[in-house]
């Protein structure tokens, strides 16, 4: 998952441009990982690994990620808990 290195960079740009506005680094994800149900345990991972400030990883689904037909129904529901995960904690 390229989350890992996305959120590794990231991290970097916020150490090296302390004085800039707050930004944010965005990540493609596949109906594939849609499906897996670790994926919001991925997405903490990576975000605490990398140090990576809360807030600034935002996840992008296409309409064909969350209609495809081969969901096995757990889509939504991961996306929703990894929309929910900020530096591993859950926000309910």
């Amino acid at each position: 998952m390229g989350t890992q290195t996305a959120c590794e960079q990231e991290a970097r740009w916020q150490h090296r441009y302390t004085s800039q506005p707050p930004f944010w680094v965005a990540v493609n994800v596949s109906p594939r990982q849609l499906d897996d149900p670790d994926l919001p345990g991925h997405v903490a991972t990576a975000m605490l690994g990398s140090g990576l400030e809360e807030g600034s990883l935002r996840l992008e689904l296409t309409e064909t990620a969350l209609l495809d037909e081969g969901a096995d129904g757990l889509t939504a529901s991961s996306a929703r808990s990894a929309s929910r995960t900020r530096c591993g904690r859950s926000r309910g």
